[in-house]
């Protein structure tokens, strides 16, 4: 049995959402933030528009630290659908489950944080 020689170098793009979620927790999250609530979200756990304000966040920073701007132009469509859907949500303060917003919103503020 033969097999077809691995080229020298893999894409990651299969891998890119977690690798980059990987490296945020690592370098960014636990030291200053999100202990208890940002993890659910990466798992997506939570609601689709809280993982992907992490998917955003984590292409921002993974992109910027490793002069990406491939994931850094990724993470700025992502954080524009999910400002997109922060709008929709917000439009009414009586509706039901506007708590869900609270993770999306602070993920959107630290996303913010990271292009000062």
């Amino acid at each position: 049995m033969r097999t077809a020689p691995l080229p020298t170098e893999l894409s990651l793009v299969a891998f890119q959402s977690d690798i980059c979620i990987s490296f945020l927790m690592q370098n960014f999250l636990w030291r200053a933030y999100g202990d208890g609530w940002f993890e659910p979200a990466a798992k997506e756990q939570l609601d689709p528009l809280s993982s992907q304000a992490v998917r955003a966040l984590s292409n921002i920073f993974f992109g910027m630290s490793h002069h990406q701007e491939r994931s850094q132009l990724l993470a700025c469509l992502q954080y524009g659908n999910v400002l997109g859907g922060l709008n929709g949500g917000l439009t009414d303060p009586r509706r039901p489950g506007l708590e869900n917003l609270l993770v999306p919103v602070l993920i959107s503020l630290m996303y913010t944080v990271s292009w000062s």
